[in-house]
């Protein structure tokens, strides 16, 4: 990438905007982005409000086997009424912060 001096103050604001803009997204897990991004309703959730995995530490795993690049397939043996659908809702989030293209290549 080649160095450019702007000497125009608005020009170098509307550059460095652009640039944060199409930058790639920050490298997380699913567990953290969902601690970062995700709110639970009052309608859906008893505890409503910001999502933490101290709630459930075990979902923690599940969700951060998904962004890692190791994992090639996820089974899941759990009982009835664990958050898997909450588990999945933070995975379906992460992709369309992370990988929102058609297809994506997470999946």
């Amino acid at each position: 990438m080649s160095n450019f001096i702007v000497n125009d103050k608005k020009t170098y604001e509307l550059i460095n905007n652009s640039i944060k803009k199409v930058a790639p997204p920050k490298k997380m897990t699913v567990s953290e982005w969902a601690e970062l991004y995700r709110m639970l309703s009052p309608e859906s959730s008893p505890e409503p409000g910001k999502w933490s995995n101290d709630r459930a530490p075990y979902q923690k795993f599940i969700m951060d086997a998904f962004s890692s690049v190791e994992t090639e397939q996820i089974t899941g043996m759990t009982a009835a009424q664990t958050a898997k659908t909450e588990i999945l809702l933070n995975i379906v989030g992460y992709i369309m912060t992370n990988d929102p293209g058609v297809g994506g290549n997470m999946i």
